[in-house]
């Protein structure tokens, strides 16, 4: 039986992601004219930083629970900070369409640990890839 995605597609969909996840990262820190500050949905506003970590961590929500090799503390523990990334993403969201205004604090967080499991889902494909 076969499943979709299959492994390679996961691995490379999670390496793209990853990759991206540190980009927006350094896009983010970084002063750059063409790259925006915020994103305008409608009666949404989406802070860049906290998109790609967000869909990071969702891809990771969704297909670490369909891995052929689902055991071991490693990937446990990816799959919690994914939540714990998914949580803060949605908060960073939520906090910058309803606060009142100031510093934008909420908006770190996303950018710290989408940094984290980006560099973290990276390494465990590299040792995944070691391993075979």
């Amino acid at each position: 039986m076969s499943t979709w995605p299959s492994d390679r597609t996961t691995h490379l969909l999670e390496t793209l992601l990853a990759l991206a996840t540190l980009v927006s990262t350094d896009l983010s820190l970084d002063y750059n004219p063409w790259y925006p500050e915020w994103i305008h949905t409608g009666p949404l506003t989406l802070p860049p930083s906290a998109i790609a970590p967000m869909i990071l961590s969702i891809a990771i929500l969704l297909f670490r629970g369909r891995s052929t090799n689902p055991r071991g503390i490693g990937r446990r523990a990816l799959t919690a900070f994914a939540a714990i990334t998914l949580i803060l993403c949605l908060y960073a969201i939520w906090n910058l369409n309803t606060a009142p205004g100031g510093v934008y604090w909420a908006g770190f967080f996303p950018l710290i640990t989408g940094v984290l499991l980006a560099v973290s889902t990276l390494l465990r494909l590299i040792i995944e890839r070691i391993r075979q």
